[in-house]
């Protein structure tokens, strides 16, 4: 989605896995690099390990908390896809995540659900990983590439909903926006993301 918003005034709230949650100790995750650069108060209750579509007590929709939000900022699906399709045939996971026309889903309805509570809604998608990649997330690329296609078309069906892909500032062949598991987002990498973000709300 190439529509970018003039108002960014207001509480952000950042939701998602491991992604979004990693360097929040360090105070360098994603979530703290958008509230430099927004000037706005980031909450972060973004996961390590969280699915999208789980009964368990880690579901990434679980992490919503009411406010007064401007913004939501989350992502998903990545733990979903890792874990569940055991590299076999990942259509009925993907299908449970998104839609092919982005209409349904797990993923549709939570967008669907924070847009009402009135807040604009950003959806990331995850950028391509090194094949050093650890955990097996390295096996994951062409359902993470389908799942960034449906999301597209979700946010395009969608008023003040705006997907943004995270290949565009991280790439497999910079190992240095990577942590030494070559999965998750270095302290470089949060920032590159961050900035992505910030530059969309802004």
């Amino acid at each position: 989605n190439t529509n970018t918003s003039n108002h960014s005034d207001g509480p952000i709230l950042v939701l998602g896995d491991s992604i979004m949650d990693w360097n929040v100790e360090e105070g360098t995750s994603i979530g703290h690099v958008v509230q430099e650069r927004t000037e706005q108060p980031v909450t972060i209750r973004a996961v390590s390990g969280a699915h999208f579509a789980s009964d368990e007590d880690e579901d990434i929709r679980s992490q919503y908390v009411e406010g007064d939000w401007s913004w939501v900022v989350f992502t998903g699906g990545g733990n979903d896809l890792n874990d569940r399709c055991g590299c076999g045939d990942c259509g009925g996971v993907l299908n449970e995540l998104l839609s092919p026309d982005g209409v349904s889903g797990a993923v549709a309805d939570a967008v669907d659900a924070l847009r009402g509570s009135g807040a604009k809604v950003m959806f990331l998608t995850y950028y391509d990983l090194p094949p050093t990649a650890q955990f097996g997330f390295a096996n994951c690329g062409d359902e993470s590439e389908e799942l960034a296609e449906r999301a597209s078309a979700m946010a395009q069906a969608r008023e003040d909903v705006y997907w943004v892909d995270m290949g565009q500032v991280v790439f497999p062949t910079d190992l240095s926006a990577f942590d030494e598991d070559h999965v998750h987002p270095s302290e470089r990498g949060s920032a590159l993301i961050g900035e992505l973000v910030a530059n969309v709300i802004m």
